[in-house]
């Protein structure tokens, strides 16, 4: 949640002062009363500051492994990230999923292979949030009017049981079909989804609030998704989970 980035930009200001400087726009956003910054909780179709933020996340998750950051500044240029990596200028457009309707998603898609068409990138990804299309409630399974504790191996359980349900359901597109869409775009053919939402283990004792922060992808990427993933994974609040 909201402590999770906070943990993130403390860090990058630590590790990396310099690079740290190209955050700044977004910070602003907490100052925000109008939408859920959380990038574990849903929020609403038009909350652009929580899809401001989601920008963040993957810029901090990135971070470490990049350089000249520049943020969309809301003057036109796209796609919301701009960066150098591996000797070449990356954009990575990222949006958030507010509708299950599978021709939702490959709307979405068609959008962001646009903004990155239109930037300078000599390359792309897209980036989609299905936090707002996840069944929160698996997370936190109930016994009477008690939650119960997930343990690891019933997190996994659960988390694959939603990415297939989601891929069956709201991204019901064939891997000829999601390569279709690419088509000619210089955007790599395949989507790196995000999954966040939190869950509670331990003893009912000592009950603990965890995050899962989970990179998933369908089509061809890079090692730009593992990179996101090991950034996800950096907080101490947030559970490890495979790819």
């Amino acid at each position: 949640g909201i402590f999770d980035l906070a943990v993130r930009l403390r860090r990058a200001e630590a590790d990396s002062p310099t690079k740290f400087e190209a955050l700044r726009p977004w910070l602003r956003l907490f100052a925000s009363s109008r939408g859920q910054l959380a990038q574990t909780a849903p929020t609403t179709a038009g909350d652009q500051d929580s899809d401001k933020v989601f920008e963040l996340l993957v810029g901090l998750a990135l971070l470490p492994h990049i350089d000249g950051l520049e943020p969309d500044r809301a003057t036109g240029t796209n796609p919301d990230l701009l960066f150098n990596f591996a000797g070449r200028s990356w954009g990575i457009a990222c949006k958030r999923l507010y509708s299950t309707r599978p021709a939702a998603f490959r709307d979405t898609v068609t959008k962001a292979i646009s903004q990155i068409e239109r930037s300078p990138a000599e390359v792309g990804l897209v980036f989609v949030s299905l936090v707002n299309v996840m069944q929160h409630d698996l997370f936190w399974p109930m016994e009477g009017d008690n939650y119960v504790g997930l343990s690891g191996g019933a997190r996994r359980e659960v988390l694959e049981q939603e990415k297939t349900r989601l891929a069956d359901e709201t991204l019901a597109f064939s891997g000829d079909d999601l390569a279709g869409v690419f088509e000619g775009a210089k955007a790599m053919p395949g989507v790196v989804h995000y999954l966040g939402t939190t869950y509670l283990t331990g003893s009912p004792d000592a009950p603990e609030q965890r995050t899962v922060q989970h990179a998933w992808s369908r089509g061809v990427v890079n090692e730009l998704l593992e990179l996101f993933q090991d950034g996800l994974n950096s907080t101490s609040s947030n559970w490890r989970s495979a790819r």
